[in-house]
Parts: C-alpha cells; sequence; structure tokens
C-alpha cells in the first residue's frame, strides 16, 4: 500500500471501484485488486448542506489492522455505516474483497458500530442463540466465538447484568459468528477501565494473528497506536492522510496532520510493520 499524503485541498488520486448499489449519483469504475479488503472512492454522505463524509478515498490491505482515526464528528461511524450498508451514500463507491459492493459480500463482514444491540433479559448465550439461528449456524459457534472473546464464564449471566467492557465483548462475539474476513469495531475502548483497554487490545491482536483483516475507529490515539499497522485520518469528513504506520508518536503526528493551514507532515518511522 502506498503512504497517500492529503493536503487541506485535494484527495488521493482516484481509484477503480463500483458505486453502492443502493446509492445516488455515484462513480461507475471496474472492480480492483482484492489485495484491499475495503477501497472506496470518492465516498460522499450529505445531511442537507452538511457533507458528513467528502469524497473519501479509503484503501484498506487484506490482512491489516486499519485505524481509521479522527477527531469526535470527523465521519468515522458515518464512513462504517456506508462501507457496511447502514446509510446509502450519495455519491461514491465501495468496494469491498475487491469487488463491487454487493449485500451478500456482507456474510464475510462482522461488525460492531457503536454500542452493542443485546436483549438485556437473556443471557450472553441466549443473545448468541438469537443471532446464530438468524445465521443459521451450527450450535458450536457459540462456544466457539464465547472462548475467542475470553465470556465462556459468564455466557449464562444476563447481558443486562455485564460490564460495559463484557458487553462490547459480547457484541464483538456476535460479530465473530459469522467467521468474517473482515471485522469492523468502532470506538471499542469507549467507556472502558484500564484493564477493559488492555483486553480489548489482546482481542485485537489475537484477530490479526488470526489472518482476520481489522477496521478499528478511534480518537484514543495512543491506545491504537499499539495494534494498528495501518492509519487513514480524516477530519471534516475528508482524508488527510492514509499510509503504513511504524511510528512512536502518533498522537504529535494526527495533531500536524489536522491542523488547520497545516502541511503534510512527513511520517516518522517510515514503513509500517507489515514492511509494505
Amino acid at each position: 500500500m502506498q503512504e497517500t499524503k492529503v493536503s487541506q485541498g485535494s484527495q488521493p488520486a482516484r481509484g477503480t471501484a463500483q458505486r453502492h448499489p443502493d446509492s445516488g449519483r455515484g462513480t461507475n469504475l471496474s472492480p480492483t485488486s482484492p489485495s484491499y479488503a475495503v477501497e472506496t472512492v470518492e465516498l460522499t454522505k450529505s445531511y442537507g448542506s452538511h457533507k458528513a463524509v467528502d469524497g473519501l478515498n479509503l484503501q484498506v490491505p487484506t490482512g491489516s489492522v486499519y485505524g481509521l482515526l479522527g477527531p469526535n464528528g470527523a465521519g468515522k461511524t458515518t464512513t462504517l455505516k456506508l462501507i457496511t450498508g447502514l446509510l446509502r451514500p450519495g455519491q461514491g463507491a465501495v468496494q469491498l474483497f475487491g469487488k463491487p459492493w454487493q449485500r451478500a459480500a456482507l456474510a464475510r463482514v462482522g461488525a460492531l458500530i457503536e454500542t452493542p444491540a443485546l436483549y438485556p433479559n437473556l443471557t450472553g448465550a441466549e443473545n448468541l442463540e438469537v443471532h446464530r439461528r438468524l445465521l443459521g449456524l451450527p450450535r458450536q459457534r457459540i462456544d466457539e466465538v464465547l472462548g475467542q472473546v475470553g465470556l465462556q464464564d459468564a455466557a449464562g449471566k444476563r447481558a443486562g447484568a455485564y460490564s460495559l467492557g463484557m458487553k462490547q465483548r459480547l457484541g464483538i462475539a456476535i460479530a465473530l459468528l459469522g467467521s468474517p474476513e473482515l471485522l469492523i469495531l468502532d470506538e471499542p475502548t469507549n467507556g472502558l477501565d484500564p484493564i477493559g483497554i488492555q483486553e480489548m487490545r489482546e482481542l485485537i491482536r489475537s484477530f490479526h494473528a488470526q489472518g482476520i483483516t481489522l477496521i478499528v475507529s478511534s480518537h484514543i490515539l495512543a491506545e491504537v497506536q499499539q495494534v494498528v499497522t495501518h492509519i487513514g485520518i480524516i477530519a471534516g469528513g475528508r482524508l488527510h492522510y492514509q499510509g503504513p504506520w511504524g511510528g512512536d508518536d502518533l498522537e504529535e503526528f494526527f495533531m500536524k496532520t489536522v491542523a488547520p493551514g497545516a502541511g503534510v507532515p512527513a511520517q516518522p518511522g517510515g514503513q509500517g510493520r507489515d514492511g509494505q
């Protein structure tokens, strides 16, 4: 993946993609290399006169941990909802796994966007059972995903009695049921205590070790820099930088990148952890 350094008034060069089938006017382009798990081209979403996402060109390499970074209100959650089909873009294109966006491809995607949608009066295992039946998966997947997120001992406890960190892990377990190739986590450490943050960090590392591509949105930069291989920085709905991350001070780099009128800083540390 090539570094993309973007000034305030420009965007990365166009890739090739197919517009979202539910979009308005878009860009009809041919499929790209499956070396990208996700690629967007000029992705745009407006609410009235406000552009929440403005001509966004993301490239998420397969096998990466891609940190989608930005201040509150930057457009991170909106972008993830556009990728997963929860929102319709006004313009632009989304590709999943090198092919034009199709709802069928979502079978290969797991996502936890905003807060987990749980049934508080059901146990953790019963919440998973609801989703397992909808997906038509074997019962053994419940035990497997509970083990992956470390909730096997709390499977019989009501979800309403879970701590915030346990609820986050149960939400991730639900996202893992279908054995996704791409896992999208929106602000997964929000509200967690230091122990919960450390547990989430180890979960992300374990998923990466299993070969799952991850997109992790966050504004907690000190935590993100410990797990990501690539970053994309957005502010005001626009992409300001993306590329491999191998630096030591993500917060300093972030502030230099999004500061009003700032030029584009050179990335400290050179290449990312994957050597690309």
